[in-house]
């Protein structure tokens, strides 16, 4: 097996098990409490990104642009979280008002640091890999039937 075709199936591999652990964790969860349009979007966009990792273990040529697209399930999910607690950290202001759970704010900032870095970040690593990693566009061709076609 050459260098890059085992490098283009780590990559999918990669890819493959945290888009597997990130439906199974964070979207299936989310739906079976909650569904919105955002998570069916993002279970969409999850799923368009495993197809993207088995076509490219699979070798169907293009593939790695279904991955770039689906790559952006978790940087979605991410940002609107984010988007989601910052809304809430400015309708509530602090946690220092009476009513308050004693370390209910230690909490909510380690379930926001937990975001970040499990959801977020990757969602942007892996949209950056894939963006790098696309194929050339091949080159155009010409649809025009040649000058020795005999249409009649």
């Amino acid at each position: 097996m050459s260098e890059a075709l085992r490098g283009l199936k780590k990559r999918a591999g990669v890819q493959m098990a945290y888009v597997l652990l990130f439906a199974g964790f964070v979207l299936w969860p989310n739906m079976a409490s909650a569904p919105s349009v955002l998570l069916v979007a993002a279970l969409v966009l999850a799923a368009v990104w495993l197809i993207g990792c088995l076509g490219l273990v699979a070798g169907v040529p293009r593939s790695d642009e279904l991955m770039l697209c689906g790559a952006a399930s978790p940087l979605l999910v991410g940002l609107v979280q984010m988007i989601w607690r910052l809304n809430f950290l400015r309708l509530e202001g602090s946690f220092a008002r009476s009513g308050a759970p004693p370390g209910s704010a230690t909490v909510f900032f380690l379930v926001w640091v937990a975001e970040m870095v499990l959801i977020l970040l990757p969602g942007a690593l892996f949209l950056w890999w894939n963006a790098r990693s696309l194929s050339a566009v091949p080159p155009p061709q010409d649809n025009r039937p040649s000058a020795t076609s005999k249409r009649t």
